[in-house]
């Protein structure tokens, strides 16, 4: 008969009273760790519904939202914002080579391919330092930008000289800091510099001009011409500077005066009707005669047959303003078909308004050598005076083209 083991009632239990797995043991276990673990299991705080995680490392150093990635994920596959040949995305995940189409979209400050596309068609670089074309018309505009510094628009402009605004079409642009706006103005010459041009088909030779119209015509510098067919350049010797053409039609044949027309004859040329005045001055410091001169020069009138109507205003004055002498003075000049003569017409009127000295006087006649008009005036011995006579001149003329 085998050996049989017995159990003591101290090594059975009662059901539901073990609470513990290897209790005294290296790896005991109680019955409240169990009922721990299983309570953490299915805790809220550690476990949740489908959905509901809304962090990673929530409360810690690299928390992150559910919203922080999705709003990740949706600038990785934004046309808008992302695009090919990047080192992060591929062309099949995030669109078609040739499909970006604008920046912001749907933003504040959109802009399209087509907009940008436009600007870079409008501008481009000159040939000179520093200078941009802009304009349409295909590559270079037809426009040139030779020299440095210049702004040219419009098409088929000139600008050969440096620092010049030209815009508009047909322009030639040859010197430098001018403003050129307009079409068919012609500055050729690297000389002719600092002049503001606008209109039609000007022509400019000289320095620091003011041209606006059309059709005007300016040689010399510091003149200033407004409306139409106007000019400096009709049979004229030399340049004309620091005169006021206005109107239609005039003709500058002086420097430093101010012509006004209103068109010239049919058949006739530019100054066959026009109104002419200046200011002429000088010195006299004894009882010696002495003309009148044009800043300088002497009156030289138009080398055209023409008939003047001329009257001229005088005034003078000692530094002490209490002596001088008031005079005005009218006559009739002209010049025949082929002479080099100026002659006049009848006697010269001389009105005396008030003098303070009785040899104090002024008369008005021709220079038959130099082919000029004369204001001749006389002062006192052992007194300076200064001189200065206001001259308005009606013309008109046969002359023809």
């Amino acid at each position: 008969m085998g050996t049989s083991t017995f159990f003591n009632k101290s090594q059975w239990h009662t059901q539901g009273t073990d609470t513990g797995l290897d209790t005294g043991g290296a790896n005991a276990v109680t019955a409240e760790n169990v009922k721990s673990a299983v309570d953490l299991k299915h805790s809220n705080a550690t476990d949740h519904a489908q959905g509901t995680d809304q962090g990673l490392d929530t409360g810690g150093a690299n928390a992150v939202t559910a919203a922080d990635a999705k709003s990740a994920v949706d600038l990785k596959h934004s046309n808008s914002l992302d695009h090919a040949n990047t080192l992060d995305h591929s062309n099949a995940a995030d669109h078609v080579q040739g499909t970006d189409t604008g920046l912001d979209t749907g933003g504040t400050n959109p802009v399209t391919a087509a907009t940008i596309k436009g600007v870079t068609d409008l501008v481009i670089p000159g040939a000179g330092a520093n200078s941009a074309i802009v304009g349409t018309g295909g590559a270079g505009h037809l426009n040139t930008a030779a020299g440095d510094n210049n702004v040219v628009g419009g098409i088929d402009n000139t600008s050969a000289g440096n620092k010049n605004l030209v815009a508009g079409s047909n322009q030639i642009c040859g010197g430098h800091n001018n403003i050129v706006a307009g079409n068919s103005h012609n500055l050729p010459d690297v000389t002719e510099n600092f002049n503001a041009v606008f209109g039609d088909d000007n022509d400019i030779t000289g320095a620091c001009n003011l041209v606006c119209g059309k059709s005007n015509g300016c040689r010399g510098d510091y003149n200033h011409i407004e409306g139409s067919g106007n000019t400096t350049d009709y049979e004229v010797a030399g340049d004309i500077d620091y005169t006021h053409l206005e109107g239609k039609e005039a003709l500058g044949t002086m420097s430093n005066v101010h012509v006004q027309a209103a068109g010239k004859f049919t058949g006739g040329v530019p100054g066959s009707a026009q109104y002419v005045s200046f200011v002429a001055k000088g010195t006299t410091t004894d009882a010696t005669p002495a003309d009148l001169l044009l800043d300088g020069a002497a009156i030289a009138m138009w080398a055209q047959p023409a008939m003047y109507a001329v009257r001229v205003m005088i005034i003078s004055s000692n530094s002490d303003v209490d002596s001088g002498g008031h005079f005005v003075l009218q006559g009739m000049f002209y010049r025949e078909p082929g002479e080099d003569v100026l002659y006049y017409l009848g006697n010269i009127a001389k009105t005396v308004i008030n003098k303070t000295a009785e040899g104090y006087d002024a008369n008005l006649s021709t220079d038959d050598t130099l082919k000029t008009l004369k204001i001749t005036v006389t002062g006192q011995a052992a007194v300076t005076l200064r001189w200065v006579a206001f001259v308005e001149m009606v013309q008109v003329s046969f002359a023809a083209p």
